[in-house]
């Protein structure tokens, strides 16, 4: 959920690659010598299988590798069968997956048997970050106005978290209640059929706000018919963003962010890592990636190996105890 606190290490990180004078992918002597898959352990069409169609076309229009690569969805099982298709092939490093919080809050809550232990991380690509919203006529015209309102009656607005309890939504939602004071178990969070129908749902008037990832809402906002009262970003974002307050401004410690992470299976060598780092740096200084994230409301920045499993593990704990506080826990 929350990553920001390993933002400078990883800027550390990105800028130690740099100084080598060439990328980890050059300094590595493996490299793949048969064809690549990326696994997707979703559907087509799902946000994690557009960044990897994009990224494994930037691939093959920059020739990155010498093999042959592709996208495999496996979905299914909430991603049970993707990372299943991951673990059976150890120590085999032309597979990769690309995974989000999903595989650490489905190990939590027992939806999945898939630990993020389970696999060797590789590296953290994309990052975005969470917003709430609420129809333009509301009469919740700030963050500090709903977090009144849930002060004074925590059942006195219901919220679209998406197309789950204890996705990173809810856990977003849950992790402000907690912040300030509020029983996060009161709270009237709804999950619907995915994240677009709860954002059709609030339009309707049938929830009061949407808590979700920044690119859904934002053409509503455009067109005067959605408000976003806030967002989980450290600071204030640029360009047509700027205008949304973050938590932080009205006086909340709240961060919320969902990753994107890169992971290989369990065993590979460190001269396998290094390749893939590699790969991922080169990804994150391209420019069409760049672009392809910005209108997505993406950030593009890399994190290496290490850094991803620090950050895996810390973001594990705190998962967990929010979950735990919902009562969802069962690891």
């Amino acid at each position: 959920m929350r990553l920001i606190c390993y933002l400078y290490y990883g800027l550390f990180a990105f800028a130690v690659f740099i100084s080598y004078g060439s990328s980890a992918q050059e300094r590595s002597s493996w490299k793949p010598d048969k064809h690549v898959e990326m696994i997707v352990p979703f559907s087509p069409g799902t946000a994690l299988d557009h960044a990897a169609r994009a990224m494994q076309g930037i691939w093959t229009t920059n020739r990155v590798m010498s093999v042959s690569s592709t996208v495999i969805n496996k979905g299914g099982g909430g991603g049970a069968l993707g990372w299943l298709y991951l673990e059976q092939h150890p120590k085999d490093a032309h597979y990769v997956a690309i995974g989000s919080p999903t595989l650490l809050t489905n190990q939590i809550i027992g939806t999945g048997r898939a630990s993020y232990t389970d696999f060797t991380p590789l590296a953290m690509i994309l990052n975005e970050y969470t917003v709430f919203a609420v129809r333009a006529d509301s009469n919740v015209k700030s963050g500090t106005d709903l977090i009144q309102r849930l002060r004074s009656d925590p059942q006195s607005l219901s919220f679209s978290v998406g197309s789950a309890l204890g996705n990173i939504n809810h856990i977003a939602l849950a992790s402000l209640a907690t912040t300030v004071g509020i029983d996060s178990k009161r709270l009237k969070a709804v999950a619907f059929a995915s994240a677009g129908a709860g954002m059709t749902a609030l339009l309707g008037g049938h929830v009061d706000v949407a808590v979700s990832s920044m690119g859904l809402f934002v053409p509503q906002v455009e067109a005067g018919k959605l408000r976003l009262i806030a967002v989980g970003a450290p600071r204030r974002l640029s360009g047509a963003l700027a205008q949304i307050p973050t938590w932080k401004e009205q006086g909340v410690a709240a961060e919320s962010d969902s990753w994107r992470v890169m992971l290989g299976p369990r065993g590979i060598t460190n001269e396998q890592i290094r390749y893939w780092e590699g790969v991922f740096l080169q990804l994150s200084k391209d420019q069409e990636w760049q672009s392809l994230a910005k209108a997505r409301y993406l950030d593009a920045s890399f994190r290496d190996s290490r850094t991803t499993r620090t950050a895996l593990d810390a973001e594990y704990v705190q998962l967990k105890a929010v979950l735990e506080d919902l009562g969802m826990a069962k690891q």
